[in-house]
């Protein structure tokens, strides 16, 4: 995981030395996001019709093949002023670089993967782990990305000066070679069909049949929904968060860095602190609850708070609380759908989070421009919307019948 975080900052740092165009900084950006969008539900239904051992392992080799391939090029230097005979041609592999058309076709490569991989994963886990500590295990996996993330992002910038994209690259390919390696080792039990799905018609109505059955189940399509709206609010904290720092406190640019690193910190204590408390059935529907109504009152407070300590304890509270419902609606989802239908429904949430997301960038850029980058406007938006959410969660029978029944088991 810190290969990639590292990865992703050397990319965009190459894609500027490259280019120097936002442009194709932000078209490899929603590269990256676009296959989860459009492939989300039929990868879920690879996902419940194939072995997941299997999809997971071919996951991570394809993206390290992928990283090992466009390394290659940015290390042909190393090579020596020698030509290279391939087929009795000789091949002057010192002037090899990276380009930018190599990055777009990796990037869509491991984009592909991960949309299958990641609903693997989470479809995975439920039946790996007894049901007793699947919140626990939960909260350890993403207590981990986020510190991986932030490790790797404050290494990143450092190892780009000294190492250069290509070696970073490699490493990274080469820790997605060894993770597919290690992964070969692990047992998944079998859960699909005898066969599986043949054929195209019975591919799209299995992937049919995931979307009918979020849609049918009225507590899980609203948990969903919520919890995809929640996340959607990110990008607009996000680019709000430069103005806020520069235009309203007066402060460098390095301290957007220092907010994001409490909001990354609030996370990990809110993954780790909530996956280790044994609550009851009235305990987890009160914090489910009331984790949507402290978001919105935290990100409020923050629109009227210029004291700078009190700015990164209140982003590192709205991290814990994001946290949370994170880690809950994912532990929600993992219980209370059947093993042979929740590949489907992971990658049904995967795809609306991602379509959302660009999406919530685009139409948040679009706002803050129109209204002078006025953050502190942009984050009271925010905070009404937070609270719109728990008032509907609150409100909606379904969704609290839900989070009973998960309780319960």
């Amino acid at each position: 995981m810190v290969g990639s975080s590292v990865y992703w900052v050397a990319i965009m740092l190459l894609l500027k030395e490259l280019t120097g165009s936002g442009a194709v900084m932000g078209t490899v950006e929603m590269l990256a996001l676009l296959p989860a969008f459009l492939l989300g539900p039929l990868a879920g239904t690879v996902v419940d019709s194939l072995d997941r051992r299997r999809i997971i392992v071919a996951a991570d080799a394809v993206c390290g093949v992928a990283m090992v391939l466009l390394a290659l090029p940015g290390l042909a230097r190393f090579a020596g002023p020698e030509p290279w005979r391939v087929a009795g041609v000789a091949v002057d592999v010192s002037s090899l670089e990276i380009e930018v058309w190599m990055v777009i076709t990796a990037t869509l490569c491991v984009s592909v993967a991960y949309a299958l991989f990641r609903p693997a994963v989470d479809a995975s886990v439920p039946d790996m782990v007894p049901a007793s500590k699947l919140k626990r295990i939960n909260a350890l996996f993403q207590s981990n990305f986020y510190l991986t993330y932030l490790i790797g992002t404050s290494m990143a910038g450092v190892l780009y000066g000294v190492a250069g994209a290509a070696f970073l690259i490699l490493a990274n390919g080469i820790s997605y070679l060894v993770s597919a390696g290690l992964e070969l080792f692990l047992w998944i039990p079998r859960h699909h069909e005898p066969g599986g799905a043949a054929g195209a018609r019975a591919w799209i109505s299995r992937t049919g049949e995931g979307l009918s059955y979020v849609w049918a189940h009225r507590g899980l399509r609203g948990m969903i929904l919520s919890f995809m709206c929640t996340n959607a609010l990110f990008p607009p904290m996000v680019l709000s968060l430069p103005f806020f720092v520069e235009d309203d406190l007066g402060l460098p640019p390095s301290y957007f860095g220092f907010v994001l690193a409490a909001y990354l910190l609030g996370g990990i204590v809110g993954f780790l602190g909530f996956g280790m408390l044994k609550l009851t059935g009235k305990q987890n529907a009160v914090v489910f609850h009331g984790t949507f109504f402290a978001c919105g009152f935290l990100v409020a407070t923050v629109a009227f708070t210029s004291w700078v300590p009190g700015i990164f304890v209140l982003f590192a509270l709205v991290s814990v609380n994001v946290a949370i419902i994170n880690l809950m609606a994912q532990t929600i989802v993992q219980t209370v759908v059947p093993s042979a239908m929740r590949g489907r429904v992971f990658g049904t949430m995967n795809a609306v989070t991602t379509g959302l997301m660009p999406v919530s960038y685009a139409l948040s850029g679009l706002l803050l421009d129109a209204i002078d980058q006025d953050a502190r406007l942009i984050f009271l938006g925010v905070a009404a919307f937070c609270l719109v959410i728990a008032c509907y969660l609150v409100a909606d029978r379904p969704v609290r019948d839900l989070v009973t029944t998960w309780s319960a088991r």
